[in-house]
């Protein structure tokens, strides 16, 4: 029994020390946020998200992942203000660590027993993660290379539309994917930023173009954290370019994943589905209201003009009919 007792002690001083350190990391990013005056978006621990709609903070459930992560963008995104954010998120999560270590093996503050230990060896060790994560994600986002412009672009796009700017209005780079499985997720982002500017200036020649380069990325299974991508691939293939097989393919997996989703666009998606492949008029009325109610708290204020004319037009049309 006491052996058990013993694992048992280390494994929860192993959850502990992982929590404390994650905890740590995204309240270091947090204050290089204040700092540079970042825009909050989301506070996720595993199963749970905080995110920011407008004025309102919202608590929903989201895709299980074992991370706790501070989302914060940055209005006027540079190489420097970026290294800066992330040396503090390091730099709280080491001063962690460090406080933890001296406590059980200096000063020996801290007694020394298996929930100690273990939570001080996953602390260590997270660390160790955390620097090599971090060197290779700032080096990827700092870079001169494809993968570099890519991210700093999608930076600087992203945090112009929370600011206002139509994204008619970009002016975006040009950047090709790189080939590389990890800048998948991003390439696909930067993407979706392209897509949105084409969608608002009308321009459905270059949108096809944007469309296949999303599906030649695109992953075998999407999760809620890119249902506002995968809710734009819906809406092409059924509306903007109808293909049957194409709007039903992502549309499956668009339905199978809408639960709890409350972004604008999610919501207009699903109204045009509602009506063009349901036929059902009062649902897609009711979801689309709902969705109106919501365009002044998007959090992408320069996508709020856009949103508003696609809901408005389904709207007149549904009262048409």
């Amino acid at each position: 029994m006491e052996k058990v007792s013993m694992v048992f002690g280390f494994l929860g001083g192993a959850v502990v020390g992982y929590i404390l350190m994650g905890l740590s990391a995204a309240v270091g990013y947090w204050i290089g946020g204040l700092i540079f005056r970042f825009r909050f978006e989301s506070f996720t621990i595993f199963l749970v998200k905080i995110k920011k709609q407008g004025k309102k903070i919202l608590v929903s459930l989201c895709d299980p992942n074992p991370v706790i992560r501070c989302k914060m963008t940055d209005p006027k995104p540079t190489k420097i203000r970026s290294v800066i954010s992330m040396a503090l998120s390091l730099a709280v999560a080491l001063f962690a660590t460090e406080t933890v270590c001296i406590g059980l093996m200096g000063t020996k503050v801290i007694p020394k027993n298996p929930f100690t230990v273990g939570m001080a060896l996953v602390m260590f060790v997270y660390s160790l993660v955390l620097i090599t994560f971090m060197a290779i994600a700032e080096g990827k986002k700092t870079g001169d290379g494809d993968a570099g412009v890519m991210r700093m672009e999608y930076e600087r796009c992203y945090g112009q539309l929370l600011q206002g700017e139509k994204p008619g209005n970009l002016t975006i780079k040009e950047v090709e994917y790189s080939g590389k499985v990890l800048d998948k997720h991003a390439y696909r982002q930067y993407l979706l930023i392209r897509y949105y500017h084409d969608l608002d200036l009308g321009d459905y020649t270059a949108l096809s173009k944007i469309v296949e380069r999303i599906e030649d990325v695109s992953p075998e299974k999407w999760s809620k954290s890119e249902m506002d991508l995968l809710s734009e691939m819906v809406f092409y293939y059924l509306i903007v370019s109808p293909r049957e097989g194409r709007a039903k393919y992502f549309g499956d997996m668009f339905l199978a994943k809408i639960e709890g989703a409350e972004s604008v666009n999610v919501k207009r998606t699903y109204a045009y589905y509602l009506l063009f492949e349901e036929k059902n008029k009062g649902g897609a009325l009711q979801i689309a209201m709902e969705a109106l109610k919501m365009v002044d708290q998007y959090p992408l204020t320069g996508c709020q003009t856009m949103e508003r004319k696609l809901l408005e037009a389904l709207v007149e049309k549904i009262s048409n009919s």
